[in-house]
């Protein structure tokens, strides 16, 4: 199908008048059992399965274990479906009670068009989708193998869904950081069926960080391939991440551990000479508290302008790699945008409306942006269209 035969090319762009890119939107899967046309049937047995027993709703049966919750979350129930995370419309985490998994699935835009007519009334252009259920799930399962084949039938699945209008739906492709050897053949795969960025968890799977040189291959091939590539936290499944050790609950671990973990994630590609070696890699660092950048950069520069004699290898300050290589998503309403500008990370911002999660503001995201009085014009047009492009590597 031709981008210019789909029906819902473009919304209406009455407060802009350009087109607008959400760098940072999820899915919502249509069904528990997504993956049957997607998934090798020898893993039919491992596929995910919600639980649904009392007060455990969003724990799941896969690979033969049960992966739980690492702590009860705020409003959850058994109709709500998903976790409690979706509440588009100005639904609140303690209205869930009475809306079903269809509702929640249709408002969320499981089915693509519902996705577009959402779109449409938040006047958003072109969504870059990341997971929800599967933000976390792929990434903690304990077979190379079969993180490998979830991986593969989500970018097929996701392929699917964005076929249904292209220009606007842009899938992020996930990949098996267990086994990066088989996450470079993934990766590989899924730049030849279209799919133009891939999304890295920044914790420490399978023990190491992203300075490690098994992760070598993964630059260079992102590099090459001209993909951009997203580091993006979140909630779900039970996996190693910084905070859970130290928090009593959802707010607690969600404060600490999204910004620290792409904090620490920046500092190791960084100050590990990532960027360095490979100075036309472009990563984002999405749905992180992007305020902690100025204050992480200087730091760093401190820290680096005192040390580098003794760890050769970085030859310029880490400020620079940043605002040359690097991306941060802020979601509208983002209170820190001129303290980022002041820093000179005005082009490095992309607009993230993070819908249809909790925290969206829906409908009214691209507006929210757009009548900012402490933006100028040429700023919310880099931030709610070209530093995204940019970063996915979209020619303008």
């Amino acid at each position: 199908m031709s981008v210019e035969s789909v029906t819902h090319k473009s919304p209406v762009q009455s407060l802009v008048g350009y087109e607008t890119v959400d760098a940072d939107g999820h899915t919502v899967l249509g069904s528990y059992d997504w993956w049957k046309p997607y998934l090798e049937k020898k893993y039919w047995e491992w596929a995910p399965k919600p639980v649904l027993e009392p007060n455990q709703e969003g724990n799941v049966l896969c690979e033969g274990r049960l992966y739980k919750l690492p702590m009860p979350y705020p409003g959850t129930n058994e109709k709500s479906s998903l976790g409690g995370l979706m509440t588009p419309g100005g639904w609140q985490l303690d209205d869930l009670s009475s809306v079903s998994v269809a509702e929640g699935r249709k408002a969320g835009g499981a089915n693509p068009e519902d996705r577009l007519e959402a779109m449409d009334a938040d006047e958003v252009s072109i969504a870059y989708l990341y997971p929800s259920e599967l933000l976390s799930l792929p990434w903690a399962v304990l077979s190379a193998s079969f993180a490998m084949a979830l991986a593969r039938a989500y970018n097929d699945w996701l392929k699917d869904y964005c076929s249904t209008n292209p220009h606007r739906l842009r899938g992020a492709a996930i990949i098996p950081q267990q086994d990066l050897v088989l996450a470079l053949e993934e990766m590989k795969r899924v730049r030849k069926i279209g799919l133009q960025t891939i999304m890295l968890r920044p914790n420490l799977i399978g023990g190491i960080t992203f300075q490690h040189k098994n992760y070598e291959p993964i630059w260079a091939a992102a590099q090459d391939m001209d993909m951009g590539i997203a580091v993006h936290e979140g909630f779900g499944v039970e996996m190693p991440t910084i905070g859970w050790d130290r928090t009593q609950n959802w707010m607690q671990a969600h404060a600490l551990q999204h910004p620290a973990e792409h904090m620490a994630a920046c500092m190791v590609l960084i100050t590990g000479g990532v960027f360095q070696r490979y100075p036309k890699l472009r990563m984002a660092f999405l749905e992180n508290g992007a305020g902690w950048a100025p204050f992480w950069l200087d730091h760093m520069d401190e820290h680096y302008e005192k040390w580098h004699r003794f760890y050769p290898g970085l030859d310029e300050k880490p400020s620079l790699f940043f605002k040359r290589q690097c991306y941060l998503g802020v979601e509208p309403d983002y209170g820190l945008i001129p303290h980022l500008v002041e820093f000179g990370l005005g082009h490095t911002l992309v607009f993230s409306t993070d819908f249809p999660h909790f925290d969206a503001i829906y409908p009214g995201s691209v507006a929210t942006m757009a009548n900012r009085d402490d933006m100028t014009d040429e700023l919310k047009r880099q931030v709610l269209r070209d530093n995204a492009l940019r970063l996915y590597g979209v020619k303008k």
